[in-house]
C-alpha cells in the first residue's frame, strides 16, 4: 500500500472504515441540535488561569487535569462552551483548566523564563497555542484537548493506560497528520515533553534562519508533523541517545534532563479519540452540516456514533 498515491490511501482508508457509513448516514439522515438556546454556561466553569495551588506532584498515574486554551475565558464560540462542558460534567473530580493568551505567557515567563523570547517570537498566536501545552503537560502532566473536542466517557478510565497517551487519526499510519496533537496525555515529568519543546526549539530556529519562510508550514513548526515526528524519534532511539539530544538542544533545561521519567508511549486506536477524521470525505459530510448549522450532536446520539470513544475531536480548525 506504501506505492499507492496519498490520494488513493485516503479514499481506501475511508471506504473500508466502517465508521465512515454509520456517520454519512446519520449527516444524511439526522438532525444535530441547534445550539442556539442551548444552556452552555450553567454549573460549574472550571479553573480560569494558572493554579493557586499547585497540583499533586504524583507520577504514578496520569493526574486528573484537564488543560485546554483559547483566546479568552469567558468569550468563545456557543460550541466550544458546550463542547467544553462537556469535560467538567463528565469528570466532576478532575481540575478543568482554561487558559487565555496572557495565562500562556504568563506560565513561560515564570517557569520557562529563558524560552520567553523564543515564545514571544512565533509570528501568531496559533504557534504559542501549540506550543504551550507541551510544556503544561511537562509539568503538570494530565490531559489536553482543543476546544473542538467533547468528553463522552469519564477520563479516570484512562489514567493508568500508560506514560503517555498519543491518538491515531485514520488507518494510514504514514500520513503525516496521523498523530495529531489536539488530545494528549501524560503523566508529569515525561522526558518525551522536552523531547518534543527541543524539536519545537530547533524547528524555531531553522524559521528564524530562513528569515521566515513561507514554506514552512504552522503543522510542521509546532503542530501534528512535529508531534509525529517526535513519536518517531523517542519510539526508536535508546533512553541515552533521547537524553544526548535534550543536552544538546536544551541546555537551559539541564536540571530537568536529570530528574524527569523517560516513560513509554501508547498510541491510541482511532476510535478512542479520533473517531472523525479530517482526511476522510465521507466524515467530513458530519463536519460540514455541524458548522455551517452551528449545531452538536446530542450526547446520548454522540455515544453511539462514537462507541468507542472517550473523546471526539470535530476539527473546526478556527487556527486557520
Amino acid at each position: 500500500m506504501s506505492s499507492l498515491s496519498p490520494r488513493t490511501k485516503r479514499v481506501l482508508d475511508a471506504i473500508s472504515d466502517l465508521s465512515s457509513y454509520r456517520l454519512l448516514w446519520y449527516s444524511l439522515t439526522d438532525r444535530p441540535i441547534p445550539l442556539e438556546g442551548i444552556e452552555t454556561d450553567s454549573g460549574s466553569t472550571g479553573e480560569f488561569g494558572m493554579p493557586r495551588d499547585e497540583p499533586v506532584d504524583d507520577r504514578t498515574a496520569i493526574p486528573k487535569i484537564v488543560f485546554q486554551t483559547w483566546k479568552s475565558h469567558h468569550e468563545m464560540p456557543a460550541n466550544y462552551r458546550y463542547w467544553r462542558r462537556s469535560f467538567l460534567l463528565t469528570n466532576p473530580g478532575f481540575r478543568c483548566f482554561l487558559w487565555d493568551d496572557d495565562d500562556n505567557r504568563q506560565f513561560i515567563e515564570q517557569r520557562f523564563s529563558w524560552f520567553l523570547g523564543k515564545y514571544n517570537s512565533y509570528p501568531k498566536e496559533i504557534f504559542r497555542a501549540d506550543v504551550i501545552r507541551l510544556f503544561f503537560l511537562y509539568v503538570y502532566g494530565g490531559f489536553y484537548a482543543d476546544m473542538d473536542s467533547e468528553c463522552l466517557r469519564p477520563l479516570e478510565d484512562m489514567s493508568k493506560m500508560g506514560d503517555v497517551l498519543v491518538g491515531r487519526m485514520g488507518g494510514d499510519n504514514d500520513f503525516e497528520h496521523s498523530i495529531p496533537n489536539a488530545v494528549m496525555a501524560s503523566k508529569a515529568g515525561q522526558a518525551f515533553w522536552l523531547l518534543a519543546i527541543a524539536f519545537a526549539s530547533e524547528r524555531l530556529a531553522e524559521f528564524h534562519l530562513r528569515k521566515g519562510a513561507q514554506d514552512i508550514r504552522p503543522e510542521w513548526l509546532t503542530g501534528p508533523i512535529l508531534l509525529k515526528d517526535v513519536v518517531d524519534f523517542y519510539s526508536s532511539h535508546t533512553t541515552e541517545e533521547v537524553r544526548q539530544r535534550l543536552s544538546k538542544a536544551l541546555p537551559e533545561l539541564e536540571v530537568e534532563i536529570a530528574k524527569c521519567d523517560f516513560g513509554k508511549i501508547r498510541i491510541l486506536p482511532p476510535a478512542i479519540w479520533y473517531p472523525v477524521n479530517w482526511n476522510n470525505f465521507m466524515h467530513t459530510v458530519l463536519r460540514k452540516k455541524l458548522f455551517k448549522q452551528n449545531a452538536v450532536v446530542e450526547s446520548a446520539k454522540a455515544r453511539c456514533l462514537f462507541p468507542h470513544a472517550y473523546i471526539v475531536t470535530y476539527w473546526s480548525a478556527s487556527w486557520k
